[in-house]
């Protein structure tokens, strides 16, 4: 069973002017001989006023959802999920690729600042000016999720202190770090890099991902890749451990489906989760990338293995947040979401790990599909 996402963001009229978030998804089902379902495959357009606003102002889905037009004036800044489950709080049951786009919105929107700071240097416009390039002084805007800095402002002082309220929320910005360093010597925080995004591509398995997630990206596009695998084991003990870990800057080892490393009757989880960005000019860069492997009981559907493998990250203390994966070791996966957002925070952690493992909260559904598909017994 494979859930591909991808959320890629632009600015169609210029880095002042609106943002348009396209998302794709698709649950695969592939069967032990080979033949393959799709289950599910269903996309998203939002438009977002400009980045210091980030407000939504129209959504479009395939399959449409009528609901989700109370998603209209919500910001992505925060409380964006909460809208969701107001307007929508079935969506996980009847369009789960929609809910799993959408719960990914807020921060894949933050990180597409990059382009921001990818642009040439330009006169930093008024404080009051309703294009100003800068986001709101708010916790919430100035917070570490993304990794991205906020643009110049007009008064340096409101910007450096907007930042510094972002210190301890993660490993990234934990106090004497990297980030924090540079924002108490020079009032910024510095610009995230990356190597070279490696394809995603496999060769062997044209329907490793969905349709378009793997387009040319236009410049100052940033797009966020999630895939999530859960492999059903045989009847006895798998021979190998499967893929392991391929070292910074270079493409993950494919999944099989065949070749796990759980004991017999477990169901492997392998994840993975890049956001990249291209330029204007040059390759494109991987900005974050987590893998993510482990096991879940097929009857309980607890995790009895989770690990953490961090592949590019922008910051050298970023990978101080890898053990925090273990901590949903024997907890049921489908708590996982309300786990992490509730006790997954401070320096120990990382914004984007937690969202990787929030997505693990979908296992015991992707489940339930799998045997649907293929006849095995429901989890549980």
């Amino acid at each position: 069973m494979r859930r591909t996402l991808t959320l890629e963001t632009r600015y169609p009229g210029g880095l002042r002017g609106g943002i348009q978030v396209r998302g794709l998804g698709r649950d695969l089902v592939t069967r032990a001989d080979g033949s393959i379902i799709v289950a599910a495959e269903e996309t998203l357009t939002l438009e977002i006023e400009e980045f210091g606003r980030r407000t939504v102002a129209a959504v479009h889905t395939t399959p449409p959802v009528p609901e989700l037009a109370g998603l209209v004036g919500a910001r992505t800044s925060g409380g964006f999920r909460t809208r969701l489950a107001e307007v929508a709080p079935r969506l996980a049951d009847t369009h789960p690729v929609l809910a799993a786009l959408l719960d990914d919105l807020p921060v894949a929107v933050l990180v597409s600042g990059m382009a921001r700071l990818d642009a040439p240097p330009s006169p930093a416009p008024s404080a009051a000016s309703p294009n100003a390039l800068v986001p709101a002084a708010s916790p919430a805007s100035a917070a570490p999720t993304g990794s991205v800095a906020p643009a110049a402002s007009a008064d340096p002082a409101i910007l450096a202190a907007a930042l510094a309220r972002g210190a301890d929320q993660c490993a990234g910005w934990r106090r004497g770090a990297t980030i924090m360093l540079e924002i108490e010597t020079s009032g910024r925080a510095p610009a995230p890099t990356g190597p070279d995004a490696p394809s995603l591509r496999s060769p062997d398995d044209p329907l490793a991902w969905h349709a378009g997630a793997l387009d040319p990206m236009a410049p100052r596009t940033s797009r966020r890749h999630r895939r999530i695998d859960l492999i059903a084991a045989g009847p006895g003990p798998s021979p190998t451990a499967g893929p392991g870990p391929s070292p910074i800057g270079e493409a993950p080892g494919p999944s099989t489906g065949r070749e796990t490393g759980a004991p017999a009757g477990e169901f492997t989880v392998e994840s993975l989760f890049r956001d990249s960005f291209q330029p204007d000019d040059g390759a494109q860069m991987v900005v974050h990338e987590y893998e993510v492997h482990g096991a879940m009981d097929p009857r309980s559907t607890r995790f009895t293995r989770l690990a953490a493998t961090p592949r590019v990250l922008p910051w050298i203390e970023c990978p101080e947040a890898v053990p925090s994966a273990a901590w949903l070791v024997g907890q049921p996966a489908h708590t996982a979401r309300a786990s992490v957002r509730r006790d997954f925070a401070g320096p120990p952690t990382c914004t984007h790990l937690n969202d990787t493992l929030c997505h693990l909260a979908d296992l015991p559904a992707l489940a339930v599909l799998l045997a649907r598909h293929t006849g095995r017994p429901d989890p549980g």
